[in-house]
């Protein structure tokens, strides 16, 4: 393996591609046999599915099928602890602005977007955050941040902060929530 090999940007949007249309039949599979998840909240259930199958095993299949080094791809370094901070506080921040730029979106569909159950408990708060944060924070980001924006870099960097943002948004399948979900990556991106 070729520690210093990335994907190649023709390469990441078709890998996008796949990512989308996996979304997809993960959502049809668990519309047609989520009953068999009978103790796991549906929500949990399709999340997990969704990151596991259908964003980190491409990603890794093509990085590894590629002999693309998994570190330079994904762009993974260590961080240091103040600059996490920040991002977490950033995150928390901005995200009321997101949810505020998707309410003339979702004007025009009243019943759009997931409702999650609350949690009843210490441990539903903590499964809760664990698959709903944590676990599409990393694949997503190891995907949008790592891959897609490795390979598009080049293109200067407006353009990779734009694109990149915007396929964010995207993946999240709803489309009244594009708004929100890509200006929180473009201010989280500055």
């Amino acid at each position: 393996m070729n520690n210093n090999k990335i994907i190649p940007y023709f390469l990441c949007t078709r890998l996008l591609l796949i990512v989308f249309i996996l979304q997809f039949v993960v959502s049809l599979f668990i519309k047609k046999y989520g009953y068999v998840f009978n103790n796991l909240p549906v929500d949990y259930v399709y999340i997990l599915l969704t990151q596991i199958v259908a964003v980190a095993i491409p990603c890794f299949l093509l990085c590894i099928g590629k002999g693309a080094g998994v570190k330079r791809t994904f762009r993974i370094k260590s961080i240091k602890r103040d600059a996490g901070l920040r991002c977490v506080v950033l995150g928390l921040c901005l995200q009321p602005v997101a949810l505020l730029l998707n309410v003339p979106l979702q004007q025009l569909a009243p019943n759009s977007g997931a409702i999650v159950e609350p949690p009843s408990s210490g441990t539903d708060i903590m499964l809760m955050t664990l698959i709903i944060c944590i676990v599409p924070a990393l694949f997503e980001e190891l995907l949008v941040r790592g891959m897609v924006l490795t390979s598009v870099r080049k293109k200067g960097y407006l353009y990779s902060m734009i694109v990149t943002s915007l396929l964010f948004a995207l993946m999240h399948g709803d489309i009244y929530s594009v708004a929100g979900f890509w200006a929180l990556q473009l201010l989280l991106r500055f």
